[in-house]
């Protein structure tokens, strides 16, 4: 039995490069279905001023192994150079989505 592996990414622009980040990453991001996964949520920073990461993403991967496969595809490597060019940083983690109807209006992280 195969486990899915869900990702929250957050991905940082060089500065001036955020038109360039999103470009980047919608053409990545074309490549899951090839590995049967799929971008959950995609999202991009409405403060394009502010130090938080440009774009953030809920990925979903169907195990570990399409994820690294993904990882590995030629035509991603093939975009080194432009990611490369346009991407600061990246943070990336396993989560486990939850159901919520709460909505968060303060912007801010919190501990």
């Amino acid at each position: 039995m195969t486990e899915n592996l869900t990702l929250c990414v957050f991905v940082w622009a060089r500065p001036g490069k955020e038109t360039g980040l999103i470009d980047y990453e919608g053409r990545v991001l074309r490549l899951l279905p090839a590995h049967g996964a799929q971008v959950v949520q995609r999202a991009v920073n409405a403060d394009r001023e502010s130090n938080q990461p440009t774009e953030v993403q809920m990925l979903e991967f169907p195990s570990p192994a399409a994820f690294r496969a993904y990882l590995k595809n030629p035509r991603r490597r093939e975009l080194a150079e432009m990611r490369n060019a346009v991407v600061e940083r990246t943070c990336m983690f396993p989560v486990d989505l939850m159901k919520s109807s709460v909505v968060a209006v303060a912007a801010g992280c919190y501990r």
